[in-house]
């Protein structure tokens, strides 16, 4: 048994809303019990009290089927699976994370675990993930390369700040818990020696959520407007592919997934059309204890659809609302534009015999202005004893991907001790 327990401070929450000031306690138990010969119990939960002193959010649907929110804590099961290896087979069962891509911090083909965006932790993209029940399986071909299968018969969203305007009534609707509604996927994985590849391909939900207008009507009298808004997770294909390899002090890293949706024509205004999404990226090292990760970030939307189109139906007040939700839908999915450029760099320096870690982490879209940046600095005091400082800066306009969470930003701080 392993973990950890943390006092935190968050300046700002990562809801879309005004509130300050959050302190927070965290623990986090980890198992590996090996239970007989080649069978082994793997498991981790959490529980976060991240909302001490504030009243708890009513829990998403994502968060309902997953996780437990009494009085400000959220309690978890982040991973729980039992791992069975036998010659050269390996079979995973249970809830389990299962992250995919090579590329830093943006993984195009990691499109099975979701994510909680509205979770208060330092370490941020790794931290939010949290597991799927499903099913794995690995077969050597050789030492090297390994064919991947995996089913995941019940689908979990990833969990985003969302803004509900007044008169909006808004609910998640997620796909049942039948077989038909399964996701299924493959993969071939090379790893060891001058370079480490794979191809894969997912059948599975958009793990991020895209609005639907259901009915919209005005009270004669009053003038109250009362929108009847759903946030669904349509399929999807997705075909990807990834490498990393080293020469020298440097690293060389690319990922590439295209995204097939149901609306490859465009036709419908509410729905995101198919996409290839790419990342290409350089590492160096410096001396022993810098180093530099640059990479290009790229996005092309197929038959990009346009939301003012929405304002078209022949009901003004209906066609109000499917544009203000297409819109938001592009936005959340970045498909506001046709062709998406950006960059991101992680900068790591550490002093005094690797106690003091360093860390920017930044990433900047062109077309629309818009960047995050992340500084952290990370002491280790003393024996399973950590100190870290930073903070977190969203800025752009209001409809671009991190304009519509400037809000957010803020500074932290967090005390752990791991054991």
């Amino acid at each position: 048994m392993s973990g950890s327990v943390a006092l935190d401070y968050f300046s700002s929450n990562h809801a879309l809303d005004d509130r300050r000031s959050f302190p927070g306690v965290n623990l986090v138990l980890k198992q590996r019990l090996d239970v007989a010969d080649g069978l082994r119990w793997v498991a981790e939960g959490r529980i976060l009290a991240e909302q001490i002193g504030h009243d708890t959010p009513e829990a998403t649907p994502a968060r309902a089927r997953d996780l437990r929110d009494v009085e400000s804590v959220v309690s978890e099961l982040r991973e729980g699976y039992g791992e069975l290896t036998t010659g050269r087979f390996e079979v995973r069962a249970g809830k389990q994370i299962v992250a995919w891509g090579r590329a830093d911090e943006l993984n195009p083909t990691d499109v099975i675990t979701p994510k909680d965006y509205l979770l208060l932790l330092p370490e941020g993209q790794s931290a939010y993930r949290y597991g799927v029940t499903a099913l794995r399986a690995d077969y050597a071909l050789t030492p090297s390369t390994r064919a991947i299968g995996i089913w995941v018969p019940i689908f979990s969203p990833s969990v985003i700040p969302i803004d509900v305007p007044e008169g909006v009534r808004l609910r998640e609707r997620v796909p049942g818990l039948r077989l038909e509604d399964g996701s299924v996927g493959a993969k071939l994985d090379r790893s060891g020696g001058k370079l480490d590849a794979s191809i894969a391909y997912y059948y599975g939900f958009n793990l991020l959520p895209e609005a639907r207008v259901g009915s919209a009507m005005q009270d004669p009298l009053t003038g109250a407007r009362r929108v009847d808004v759903s946030l669904v997770h349509p399929r999807r294909h997705m075909v990807g592919a990834d490498f990393a390899t080293a020469a020298g002090r440097f690293g060389y890293r690319g990922e590439v997934a295209y995204v097939h949706t149901g609306n490859a024509s465009g036709h419908d205004v509410e729905e995101v059309t198919p996409y290839l999404y790419y990342v290409l990226g350089i590492e160096r090292s410096f001396f022993d204890n810098l180093n530099v990760i640059v990479q290009y970030v790229g996005r092309y939307v197929v038959n990009r659809v346009d939301p003012a189109r929405a304002l078209d139906d022949p009901d003004p007040l209906r066609g109000q609302a499917r544009f203000l939700a297409a819109r938001e839908t592009f936005v959340i999915n970045q498909q506001l534009d046709t062709v998406q450029n950006g960059w991101s760099a992680r900068i790591d320096k550490r002093w005094w015999n690797d106690t003091l870690d360093v860390e920017l982490l930044s990433l900047h879209y062109v077309e629309r202005n818009d960047f995050f940046l992340r500084p952290k600095i990370a002491y280790e005091l003393a024996d399973g004893w950590r100190a870290t400082v930073g903070g977190e800066i969203f800025h752009g306009p209001k409809h671009s991907f991190f304009g519509r969470i400037e809000r957010n930003t803020g500074a932290f701080v967090e005390l752990m001790y791991s054991f």
